[in-house]
């Protein structure tokens, strides 16, 4: 009896459990577990037969060395440093030979770091007959990425050829040299043990800053008509240096990226749209394009990421960013940095970029592609390797992932190998889509926690997609120099020369040889004021076997820019014996500012920052910052030492000897482009930030007699000029900017051969709309050259004469104002605005429109002028903050 109670007893249990699950899977679908699953990106594998070259493993011919390199896959990397080429010889060689095992037909890859747009291209020739070819010339500076030097054919092998790589231009680097047969490969990194263990984010960027002889080998155009526009006129044309594209025959103008394709990118580009024009930044698979949108009216932008397309409209004349971001199923367009459309259906598919026109004529310039890596989950292929903290969790096959309990659940990733950029999730839960009980966040990195992504749930939810994408964030900085003392003088950044010969010759052909006669002019590297880099103060100095050597107790040299920002310095330093001390001195002014004194003992002066710079006659590397939280700076990547500091009132940037003397080399300035506290706009490339209104703005360079860089140029004989910054402002501002000769180039076989126009009635402006009749106005060489005034609302404030006491003289003649160059500040405080010129205040007053709860009221800031021809640079919007 007692057996059958029992037998009974266990026979309900297994009922009421059956009955359990049954329940259970009515309401949940039984799943599979999620495992740990092993879809996380990994190291990839060389393809059979692939031949890997270390670039230092030859004796080459100077000016190439081998040196060692930060980033290098062995440490050590060909180098032609920037300052010791010879563009007229180039003589310097490295050779390799290279054992072919299998004949094929194999591409040969260059792994290089290119210092800047005049040190970005190698020649490279295969085989001892083959014709030299040129190499690089993207403009993806400062990293390390992989470029494709071309196919070579091998019929007959096994044998051995001769790579051999070529001088063309300094500031270029070489690591490693990759021979291989599948030419669907790409390496991805620094190659380590026959495999790419590491990642080199894949990067792609064209400036078009040639001359059309050099062609767009990036670039197949498929249809319409395509050029780079380009003027041998010394004067320029208003787009210099873009790449144009025109429809044709009712047909879309397409050019092609050339490459492999893109499984994640950051496609982005400015665009300049003539009155009626269409066009189009295509991310989608496969090279076929789309049905080209309706010839619907209005000038816009639109984009395709495989599925849907969208749009959005531009203002023609006008410089745009326009930005496409294409991973997993996510296509987003972005202008001028807001999103304006974004598609998460889109398919998982390899992707290649591509420029479209649709309608009429439009500039493209500053075009960039920036890898996106990303992993997703759809429970199907696509896995990733969740680690469940809380709640029940099961992969539904083809449906993604659900949690199966009532209460909370929390799935955790581990481990994520880079920075994550970007998240999108697709779901079912209940309630709205702004009651989701989704939470996803990134969880930085600390002493206690290892980077994580976690997915939150309050309640039963189905996640039917997940995927997250990872980006290396490259700092975007102003890049001043490197100055490297290899010689006394440097070329001249501010013209362009490198013409082909075949441009030298139809130009001679037509009868307008002069234009080819020009060559980068030398400018001394310490020297006078205006027209040297480093304008000679005090003691002694000398560019003397590859450094400048200072000697004498304050001995001092001044770099002609003026800066008060936030920036980063980098230099080295030689200090030969006991007893000698160097400095570097930022924003000083009349001797004062943030000083870094480097070496010897530290002074009681407590606004100094003292690194310990050995004097053991030995280089060191030294590395300074300046932002609003003070003054830091370290000696060869060793321990930061930072102290508070309010910041200098000037822009001045001194190197010196405080004692004995001292030695420097290799000297870069370093200043960000945008932060939460300033702007600074170089126009070294397009800036889209600023509106042109008015006359006639030409951009990126030109001819100079004094000493020069890039700049905006507004030519307005007549009527009124201005640039008006997008981003208003409000509170505390400071705006300072240069102004500069406008050149007009006549001829070399003229007489005059050029002149310089009189930069008369230069404005800048705070006002609440992008008028100079709304705010707050300061007009400089105004009223006949006589005065400066202060106007608000129209009507005139104030004025102070321009004497023999003002910091700017009209002197007429050939260089109609002394200084040549002049660093113009407008400055607000409160309700007090003030103008310094050179660093002397000219002209303050107290405006009462300004005070109370007027100073929280966005004010557009505007730099231009009427009836004049001036050139701007170096334009620097800061925010200040409290005490400063």
């Amino acid at each position: 009896m007692g057996r059958r109670l029992i037998l009974a007893a266990v026979c309900v249990c297994v009922l009421v459990a059956v009955l359990a699950l049954v329940a259970i899977a009515v309401r949940w679908p039984v799943g599979e577990p999620l495992g740990d699953m092993s879809g996380r990106l990994s190291e990839t594998g060389l393809p059979p037969g692939s031949i890997v070259i270390n670039a230092a493993s030859c004796d080459p011919t100077a000016p190439f060395a081998i040196e060692s390199v930060a980033g290098s896959a062995m440490g050590r990397s060909l180098v032609l440093s920037q300052g010791k080429g010879d563009k007229e010889h180039c003589q310097g060689q490295a050779a390799y030979t290279v054992s072919i095992p299998e004949s094929g037909r194999y591409t040969v890859w260059l792994r290089v770091r290119w210092e800047d747009g005049c040190g970005n291209s190698i020649s490279l020739r295969y085989g001892a007959d083959a014709q030299e070819r040129v190499v690089g010339q993207d403009a993806v500076f400062g990293v390390w990425h992989w470029i494709s030097a071309g196919l070579h054919d091998e019929p007959k092998a096994p044998c051995e050829r001769v790579l051999t790589l070529g001088e063309r231009e300094d500031g270029v680097a070489v690591d490693q040299i990759l021979l291989v047969r599948d030419t669907a490969f790409m390496p991805s990194g620094p190659l380590r043990s026959g495999s790419v263990r590491e990642h080199d984010f894949r990067r792609f960027a064209d400036s078009f800053d040639r001359s059309p002889g050099h062609g767009c080998p990036d670039w197949e155009f498929r249809s319409g008509a395509w050029g780079i526009e380009f003027s041998l006129d010394p004067n320029r044309i208003p787009n210099q240096y873009s790449l144009h594209g025109k429809a044709s025959a009712g047909q879309m103008g397409v050019a092609l990226l050339r490459g492999l394709p893109w499984r994640g990118l950051r496609f982005s580009c400015c665009v300049r749209v003539e009155p009626g024009g269409r066009c189009g930044l295509m991310c989608g698979p496969g090279s076929k394009p789309p049905p080209a949108p309706g010839a619907d009216a209005g000038t816009h932008v639109w984009c395709w990421g495989g599925g849907e397309t969208g749009r959005a409209e531009l203002e023609p004349g006008q410089w745009h960013r326009v930005v496409v971001e294409r991973w997993a199923w996510r296509t987003r367009l972005s202008v001028d940095g807001r999103v304006v459309w974004s598609d998460d259906n889109s398919p998982a598919a390899p992707i290649v970029p591509a420029l479209a026109v649709t309608n009429g004529t439009v500039f493209f310039d500053d075009v960039s592609v920036e890898e996106l890596l990303w992993e997703a989950d759809d429970g199907g292929e696509l896995r990733l390797p969740w680690r469940q903290d809380s709640g029940r969790w099961r992969r539904l096959p083809s449906k993604g992932v659900a949690l199966q309990t009532s209460g909370p659940g929390v799935l955790r990733l581990t481990g994520l190998p880079h920075h994550v950029h970007d998240t999108m999730l697709q779901g079912e839960w209940g309630g709205s889509a702004s009651e989701s009980p989704l939470s996803v966040a990134a969880v930085p990195p600390d002493t206690a926690t290892a980077p994580e992504l976690r997915l939150q749930s309050t309640s039963g939810l189905t996640v039917n997609r997940f995927a997250l994408c990872y980006s290396a964030p490259v700092a975007d900085v102003f890049r001043i120099g490197p100055y490297e003392f290899s010689s006394a003088t440097v070329a001249d950044p501010g013209d362009y020369a490198d013409f082909t010969p075949e441009e030298v010759a139809r130009t001679q052909a037509a009868g307008n040889a002069d234009l080819t006669l020009r060559r980068p002019k030398a400018i001394p590297l310490v020297g006078k004021r205006q027209y040297s880099i480093w304008e000679h103060e005090s003691g002694t100095w000398d560019v003397f076997d590859g450094a400048l050597k200072g000697l004498g107790r304050g001995a001092s040299v001044r770099l002609w820019q003026i800066l008060r920002c936030d920036l980063t310095a980098s230099l080295r330093v030689r200090l030969p014996r006991e007893g000698c001390q160097a400095f570097l001195m930022l924003q000083e002014r009349e001797g004062k500012g943030c000083r870094f004194l480097l070496g010897g003992e530290a002074s009681e002066d407590g606004g100094e920052l003292h690194l310990p710079v050995p004097a053991d006659g030995d280089w060191h590397e030294v590395e300074v910052s300046l932002s609003g939280e003070g003054m830091s700076g370290s000696v060869d990547g060793g321990a930061v030492r930072s102290i508070a500091s309010r910041g200098g009132q000037g822009g001045g940037i001194v190197l010196g000897v405080a004692r004995g003397q001292a030695e420097f080399d290799d000297v870069s300035l370093f200043v960000p482009r945008r932060t939460s506290r300033q702007s600074f706009h170089a126009f070294d490339r397009r800036e889209p930030e600023w509106r042109r209104t008015g006359g006639v703005w030409r951009e990126h360079g030109g001819i100079a007699c004094a000493l020069a860089s890039n700049w905006i140029s507004l030519e307005t004989p007549e009527g009124e000029g201005m640039l008006w910054h997008r981003t208003p402002v409000s509170g505390d501002v400071r705006v300072a900017f240069n102004i500069e000769e406008n050149t007009e180039w006549h001829g070399w076989e003229q007489e005059p051969s050029h002149t310089h126009h009189p930069f008369d009635n230069v404005r800048v402006c705070l006002s609440p709309e992008a008028s100079c009749e709304k705010g707050v106005l300061f007009e400089i060489n105004a009223d006949g050259r006589t005065a400066t005034l202060l106007r608000v609302a129209g009507a005139e404030r104030a004025r102070v004469a321009q004497n023999w006491k003002f910091p700017i003289q009209y002197a007429g003649g050939h260089a109609p104002y002394r200084p040549r160059r002049n660093r113009i500040e407008l400055s607000r405080r409160g309700a007090r605005v003030a103008l310094a010129i050179n660093g002397i205040e000219v002209l303050a007053s107290e405006i009462p429109e300004l005070g109370g709860d007027a100073a929280a009221r966005p004010l557009h800031v505007g730099i231009g002028g009427h009836r004049t021809q001036v050139n701007f640079s170096r334009i620097l919007i800061v925010h200040k903050q409290s005490g400063e």
